[in-house]
């Protein structure tokens, strides 16, 4: 695994260690360790299965564990479940409010299973309308919002009450542009109020708005760190070839031993090699004209955190 981060310890409001579930035979989280401080956005990257969603339910104390140790804030959620929701806000991947009460009427519902009740409680439902946008949509029944609304509502009766923890599972996954930047901007300022947020996302773009990631693959975390930092790891180790046909160049990279990770991004076929990537590009060139390709262009690149998700995804023996 790669770690270029030292994680929070003495400050963790999060904290698991050697976490594990496993569901029949299959091990959906095989020993994921992860703190979060406040303060902090921490990102979970993955693919669809590497068990960011049931790492996430299990911090919520919605599942228990086969093995590990998990805190929030102090509290066990597998024997302290109670004491654990107060101090959490939830985002579920999917629609969980209640469809047949409006979008007040849920945050006015939410707001008091937190505790919040008279005038706190009609001020609070009455921002949190304003900040996600809503006010217009107040008395509108929840199941007839359209998803992107549902999701902003979603996200502020989990925020209601400003807890100390926020988790977010995929919060603007098939949301418009406006909405995702609005609940990012959302998750940073909590944040910098002191709430500890933990985001789980597929989505490379947003794992670079958080303070650091955590990519995971298989049930496990196998790299962590700041964005810059997990794709200063691959500096000066990118190459790309545009070529055609596209399928003989990839097949013939894929089969090159100086390769280490192949994908196709765009107009480019992005190749991690084990060397430097300036000092390959003639031989890089060579194995795709042999191949019967085509060599249109053909340089060195600046990694992303896309090549970096591939790098240790691939690595891992998952799926990228």
């Amino acid at each position: 695994m790669i770690a270029l981060a030292e994680s929070s310890t003495t400050d963790a409001v999060v904290r698991v260690q050697g976490l594990r579930r496993r569901f029949g035979n299959f091990w959906a989280v095989d020993g994921v360790d992860l703190d979060v401080a406040a303060g902090e956005v921490v990102g979970l990257l993955g693919p669809n299965g590497a068990g960011k969603s049931t790492t996430l339910r299990i911090i919520c104390g919605l599942l228990v564990p086969t093995a590990g140790h998990v805190r929030v804030a102090g509290f066990d959620p597998a024997r302290q479940p109670l004491a654990v929701k107060r101090q959490i806000g939830y985002l579920t991947q999917h629609f969980s409010l209640y469809s047949d009460l409006t979008a007040q009427e849920n945050l006015l519902f939410y707001g008091a299973l937190y505790g919040l009740s008279g005038a706190r409680l009609t001020e609070t439902v009455g921002r949190w309308l304003g900040l996600v946008g809503l006010e217009s949509q107040a008395s509108r029944l929840a199941g007839e919002l359209p998803p992107g609304w549902t999701r902003r509502l979603g996200f502020a009766c989990a925020a209601i009450a400003e807890p100390s923890v926020l988790v977010l599972d995929e919060p603007t996954s098939g949301v418009d542009l406006e909405t995702s930047d609005l609940l990012w901007g959302l998750c940073g300022r909590l944040a910098a109020g002191g709430a500890a947020v933990l985001v789980s996302t597929h989505s490379m773009a947003e794992a670079e708005r958080c303070g650091r990631v955590c990519i995971m693959s298989a049930g496990r975390v196998v790299g962590e760190g700041t964005p810059q930092a997990l794709v200063d790891t691959l500096q000066g180790h990118m190459l790309g070839i545009e070529a055609e046909p596209l399928g003989a160049a990839v097949g013939a990279l894929k089969a090159w031993p100086a390769a280490r990770a192949v994908a196709v991004v765009g107009r480019w076929i992005r190749v991690e090699v084990a060397g430097d990537a300036t000092a390959m590009l003639a031989e890089a060139r060579a194995v795709v004209e042999t191949a019967g390709a085509r060599v249109l262009a053909c340089q060195a690149l600046s990694p992303s955190l896309d090549d970096v998700f591939v790098h240790l995804v691939a690595g891992s023996g998952g799926t990228a």
